[in-house]
């Protein structure tokens, strides 16, 4: 049986903001709250996969390459291929040492395809679409599985994802809960007390592509380091912290009767206290500490983990929009018309 090695194609926005997987493999590849290209490609990478996307921006259905592309989890290397047409970006890729021209041209009409050439798939054009990719499986050493194959993983898609975000990973550098236990361990909190609110913090540290530009990755990393240090000091009795990806941090806390506005103030003003009232010194450097947080309240705004995450995702880009270094409340209105606006684009 041959080696079956990583690959994916997913559909993206111009924003690189993740709208449909049509295969992944492994299976368990992409984990469901990574919904953005910056929970996905490390951050040592992410520059080269805006500048293929704007390559392709400009050369619209020509496919773009990219590669020696390093990925989040796992910490592997791949090739990336980038094909835009109008607001729609399919981005490809796949471990294959096959770096040539080839596959971009193979990949073009297979694209094509995807991207809707004609009104509806018909059976002639589905066995277009699987022609196409064996060709491409031949020219990666067989690098995804039969459609056969894939439609086999998607059933048990589900399944598997689930028994993966309940493993208990711990994040690789900082030590703090990893992608894949946060879930659970939220899960173990609240069914502690299921019909108590919890406020989630979505935390962004504002200015960190700076210090990597700068001073460089590894120090970009001990930065990181440092600050999960000090997120670890926060009381654990009723706080849960957490790595989402890259420079995103989560803290969790729950059992609240009722939140107001003026527990939302008290949280945001406990986590600047204990968090950054003072710089992080790293040898003879020290880099003060700004953050954007949103925050959104289980059992109010939502009433499941994944959602209360999103929601909170939401609320801290616009504390973003707003000048950095503040939070913003996670507004429902504000969010369905933000919906309702992507969803006609």
């Amino acid at each position: 049986m041959n080696e079956q090695l990583l690959s994916f194609l997913i559909e993206a926005d111009h924003q690189l903001s993740f709208i449909k997987t049509y295969w992944q493999s492994p299976v368990y590849l992409l984990s469901p709250i990574q919904t953005k290209a910056s929970h996905f490609f490390h951050h040592e990478s992410y520059l080269a996969v805006e500048n293929a996307l704007n390559e392709a921006i400009k050369h619209p259905n020509e496919v773009i390459e990219a590669h020696s592309i390093r990925l989040i989890a796992p910490d592997t290397w791949i090739s990336l291929y980038v094909l835009v047409r109008g607001e729609q970006v399919l981005l490809y890729g796949t471990e294959s040492k096959n770096e040539t021209v080839a596959v971009a041209v193979m990949l073009q009409p297979f694209f094509n395809l995807i991207l809707g050439e004609s009104e509806q798939l018909n059976t002639n054009t589905e066995h277009i679409m699987r022609a196409q990719f064996e060709q491409i499986q031949r020219l990666n050493n067989d690098l995804t599985n039969t459609q056969r194959q894939l439609a086999k993983a998607n059933q048990h898609l589900t399944q598997v994802n689930n028994k993966l975000n309940n493993r208990l990973v711990t994040d690789e550098l900082t030590g703090l809960i990893g992608r894949y236990q946060y879930e659970s361990e939220m899960t173990r909190v609240i069914n502690q007390d299921p019909h108590a609110k919890g406020i989630f913090v979505f935390i962004d540290l504002d200015g960190f592509k700076q210090i990597n530009d700068q001073y460089g990755h590894q120090m970009g990393d001990q930065y990181l380091i440092e600050f999960s240090k000090r997120l670890k000091t926060l009381d654990r009795s009723d706080t849960i912290v957490m790595r989402i990806s890259g420079d995103e941090f989560g803290v969790y806390r729950h059992g609240y009767s009722s939140v107001t506005n003026a527990e939302m103030e008290s949280v945001w003003s406990y986590l600047d206290q204990h968090l950054f009232n003072e710089p992080i010194k790293i040898g003879s450097h020290e880099f003060q500490i700004h953050f954007s947080a949103g925050l959104a309240v289980y059992n109010q705004d939502a009433n499941h983990v994944y959602q209360l995450i999103d929601f909170a995702d939401f609320a801290m880009y616009q504390a973003k929009r707003k000048g950095k270094h503040t939070f913003e409340c996670f507004d429902a209105i504000l969010y369905q018309k933000s919906s309702r606006n992507r969803g006609s684009l």
